[in-house]
């Protein structure tokens, strides 16, 4: 019994990205000349998936083309202020790691992770800001929908224009529920029980 216990409570912690509109979808890949590329989501009103509980990490998939173009840069987190301009701000940044992909580089997952908690019910722009690319053959992120039908306040952009063409592909990793962290603890103390009994 603690054995199944404690299965089904491994089970239910397990991380799952959950992409807020589509698996994977399509590469997207425009010139080298912008610098940013951005998405803003919001998990609880996002098309086809929205979020259950919060999220602590929010992943993106990077590539570069061809086997000239190459990328350094941040990813980062941020709480949305109104407008794409007032969000990329100092004061709404929440987490930001570094980038660095190769040359010809395909599929690149880049983790935001080791933040609070943010609710599932708040508005986010995860942003791609690229400081230095060589190459001419382009770099992006990895996309989905063929036009910006990800849901309300969900909105690509390239640099500061927002794009109707596309919604960059989020991926967010939702918190366990209380409830779940509990069953597994049960599970573990009752794991400990049969082995002592043994």
């Amino acid at each position: 019994m603690a054995l199944a216990v404690l299965f089904l409570g491994a089970l239910a912690v397990e991380a799952v990205d959950i992409g807020l509109y589509n698996a994977y979808g399509y590469r997207y890949s425009g010139p080298s000349g912008l610098k940013q590329r951005s998405q803003h989501f919001s998990p609880s009103e996002s098309i086809p998936n929205t979020l259950s509980a919060d999220f602590d990490a929010v992943s993106a998939m990077v590539e570069t083309t061809g086997l000239s173009e190459a990328l350094t840069g941040t990813m980062s987190l941020y709480t949305w202020a109104g407008d794409w301009s007032s969000t990329v701000q100092p004061g709404n940044l929440i987490a930001t790691t570094s980038v660095n992909v190769a040359q010809g580089q395909t599929g690149v997952k880049i983790t935001l992770s080791g933040f609070a908690p943010q609710s599932r019910l708040g508005q986010y722009l995860m942003y791609l800001n690229v400081g230095a690319s060589s190459g001419t053959t382009g770099w992006g992120l990895w996309a989905d929908h063929d036009n910006n039908s990800g849901g309300p306040n969900n909105d690509a952009y390239n640099d500061s224009s927002i794009k109707t063409d596309r919604e960059y592909q989020v991926f967010l990793n939702e918190v366990p529920e209380p409830g779940t962290c509990l069953m597994l603890g049960m599970g573990l103390l009752g794991l400990v029980g049969l082995a002592r009994r043994r």
